[in-house]
């Protein structure tokens, strides 16, 4: 099966050179590289207007060049919200219609949108997302359908949507009950590991009751009552 070579000129906004002004000027930078087939990718999806297709179709015709076409970088198909897919939906009709006019052999989008070059011209992130699914439906339906969905979200994900789950005073009251309990479990394992050590400790604890009439229970309890409540003395050096 016979290889075709092809080249990209990349987009204007990341290099900001005059040559990848506009579509008619990326492909005559890619007429330079020795290649015969070209992949011009658009800056935005309208970019390729039905004049400038015709001038791109006849010049690629005339030196033997298949052109080929990347859709719009601003397509964030990854995130589950209707307004981006919308929005989606849009720069994709429109990203064929460019290709259409160029006579572009095939078209193809990026499948994510995260971290990579396309955070560089994509700036639709919004203050609040309604989440759906391929269909439409809204997250609180496929949440209440699907129990082991819950369970996974609110055991994995919950600190991403606690302000918009909870009240400004539910969050409040849940951050003081949160601190008691951490308060409590820190105290209880302390105690744990004080009374383990020193239990090793009780037959010295013994004889030393004898003369100071203590019982070793008695100075275990008080010393671990001691690390509670002020923390374990300064080792002396």
């Amino acid at each position: 099966m016979p290889f075709k070579v092809g080249v990209t000129s990349g987009i204007y906004h990341a290099a900001r050179a005059a040559e990848l002004a506009t579509s008619v000027k990326k492909l005559g930078y890619g007429l330079t590289r020795g290649a015969n087939c070209m992949e011009i990718p658009v800056d935005v999806a309208h970019e390729v207007t039905f004049t400038q297709g015709r001038d791109i179709r006849h010049i690629s015709a005339k030196q033997g060049m298949e052109v080929l076409i990347h859709g719009d970088l601003q397509i964030p198909v990854g995130i589950p919200e209707r307004g981006e897919w919308r929005d989606s939906f849009d720069r994709m009709t429109k990203s064929l219609r460019s290709a259409v006019f160029a006579g572009g052999s095939y078209i193809d989008f990026h499948a994510c949108l995260s971290t990579w070059l396309e955070m560089i011209t994509y700036a639709g992130r919004k203050l609040t997302m309604s989440f759906c699914d391929h269909e439409g439906r809204f997250i609180s339906h496929i949440l209440k359908e699907c129990k082991d969905l819950r369970d996974w979200l609110v055991n994995n994900k919950h600190e991403l949507f606690i302000h918009d789950i909870l009240s400004r005073d539910e969050r409040i009251e849940l951050n003081h009950r949160v601190n008691i309990g951490a308060e409590k479990w820190r105290k209880e394992e302390t105690e744990k590991k004080v009374r383990a050590h020193l239990e090793k400790f009780r037959r010295e604890f013994e004889e030393a009751g004898k003369e100071g009439k203590k019982s070793a229970d008695a100075i275990i309890d008080k010393f671990v009552d001691d690390v509670i409540i002020t923390g374990l003395p300064p080792r002396n050096r």
